[in-house]
């Protein structure tokens, strides 16, 4: 599965010298804590989720501040397919808010239907990302500093128009919509 996912700088370093890299709490907003720590407790997982883009998702679903920053092309092999969840970029995001706000958004039997979909595969039409545990550097096939691309193109990119190879062609580009 090709994923694509924008890591800090220092992520490429430590792939380079140890070959994985577990993400940490360290730099995730106050505000995601509770939800990744749910995330992992759902998954089983003894690491900070790393959030990826499929192929056909925009990039602005998660977030993205290309600051000191790389993007990274991943090939995950089919013998580490079953690391890989999938969740709705919208169910995922409706948790995070529950998480935030939880006395003033619905009633319990909505914020049931939140949990319960929080983790579920995303349905035809629906945005949807991709996470993993850790990263392997075996799985990295391409690696783009952003500097080096066009505004134009960055914003192209992360609004799911124009693909990873993309980035590094000169001109014009054709662009597509993106759902599943």
């Amino acid at each position: 599965m090709e994923l694509t996912t924008v890591q800090q700088v220092n992520v490429m370093k430590v792939l380079e010298a140890e070959g994985v890299y577990k993400a940490t709490f360290d730099n995730v907003a106050a505000n995601r804590i509770i939800p990744y720590k749910i995330m992992m407790m759902h998954y089983g997982w003894d690491s900070v989720p790393i959030f990826c883009s499929v192929p056909t998702a925009p990039l602005t679903r998660c977030d993205v501040a290309f600051n000191k920053r790389v993007i990274l092309q991943l090939e995950v092999p089919e013998e580490d397919m079953s690391l890989l969840k999938y969740q709705s970029y919208y169910d995922w995001s409706d948790l995070i808010y529950y998480v935030e706000s939880p006395g003033d958004i619905m009633p319990p039997s909505d914020i049931n239907a939140i949990w319960e979909n929080a983790f579920k595969p995303p349905r035809e039409g629906q945005y949807w990302q991709a996470t993993l545990p850790y990263l392997k550097s075996s799985w990295i096939i391409d690696s783009i500093n952003p500097r080096s691309c066009s505004e134009r193109k960055l914003r192209l990119f992360t609004e799911g128009k124009i693909s990873f190879a993309d980035l590094r062609t000169r001109g014009r580009h054709k662009t597509t919509e993106v759902f599943i």
